[in-house]
């Protein structure tokens, strides 16, 4: 790109030349010139104002997000509220500038939702404190953070949908998880989880889902509300916390069960701390209480 754009500025001075005689920022000579060609000077006046339009608009471009250095890291991103996209890029890599436009283009699509940032290598991803700290070799890297954490990654050139999508998914209000985010995104979360258990056969699951968006929605940013497959891929984490039916909805809070529904249950009786008749246990209040009693 900048090796375009220095040929391109080759020609819009040339441009300036045949209008004027002299060079962009000289006096105009005392001596008449002979009149240029008029084809030639039309098409280079016209070169001039391609190079100039798009010189603008890659500026506008490079001014969408902002860079942030090691000394202000951990305030912009990692002590961040909400998720944060970080691009590590370098004004030497061409890959890095081919992926420029669609972190800009997420950055003015989620404007207000997901804030957007840079980290611009100098040298070597190995000499930058920032680089090593995330385990950052080649560029470019997009990390995506949440609640100081990296949640997702992508390297090299990625296509525009991949990384949309990658920060539509954070942006959902019921995330989806499996074994290899189970972890992160809900046993050491520092806010409740609300995990719905489900599968695409079960009837009652989907059924479920409306409710489970609501409770999302409620509690955005005081609990998190999660999606967990029901099948072969997740055996591992259900027999391990004891999801044996779908629907099941459980309540984490710091790593642990402190509540849960378990399968499409119509009525029953709480125990320990509630002490009530719970008809219908899967409505829309009975949940929003269950989540309400560990948000603070």
């Amino acid at each position: 790109m900048t090796a375009a754009l220095d040929g391109l500025f080759v020609l819009a001075a040339m441009a300036e030349f045949c209008a004027s005689g002299s060079l962009p920022g000289q006096p105009p000579p005392t001596r008449p010139r002979q009149p240029p060609c008029r084809a030639a000077e039309q098409g280079l006046r016209r070169a001039y104002a391609v190079v100039t339009l798009v010189a603008r608009r890659r500026v506008v471009a490079i001014m969408t997000i902002s860079n942030v250095s090691e000394r202000d890291f951990d305030r912009q991103v990692v002590q961040h509220d909400s998720p944060v996209m970080v691009a590590f890029r370098a004004s030497w890599c061409v890959p890095s500038q081919q992926l420029a436009p669609m972190i800009d283009g997420v950055a003015a699509h989620h404007d207000g939702q997901l804030k957007v940032v840079a980290v611009d290598v100098d040298g070597s991803p190995t000499d930058n404190k920032i680089c090593r700290r995330f385990q950052v070799t080649r560029l470019p890297v997009v990390l995506l953070f949440r609640d100081g954490r990296v949640v997702d990654a992508i390297g090299g050139v990625a296509s525009q949908d991949n990384i949309d999508e990658m920060a539509d998914r954070q942006l959902r209000p019921v995330m989806d998880v499996d074994e290899f985010t189970f972890d992160t995104e809900v046993l050491k979360s520092k806010i409740p989880v609300l995990v719905h258990v489900d599968a695409a056969w079960c009837q009652a699951s989907q059924a479920l889902l409306p409710v489970v968006e609501s409770a999302a929605e409620q509690f955005r940013g005081r609990a998190k509300v999660v999606r967990l497959g029901f099948g072969p891929e997740t055996a591992r984490v259900c027999a391990e916390f004891g999801f044996r039916r779908v629907p099941t909805l459980a309540l984490f809070q710091q790593g642990r069960i402190e509540d849960q529904i378990l399968g499409g249950m119509e009525g029953g009786t709480k125990t320990e701390a509630v002490r009530t008749s719970c008809v219908g246990l899967t409505g829309e209040d009975n949940i929003f209480q269950m989540v309400d009693r560990f948000v603070l």
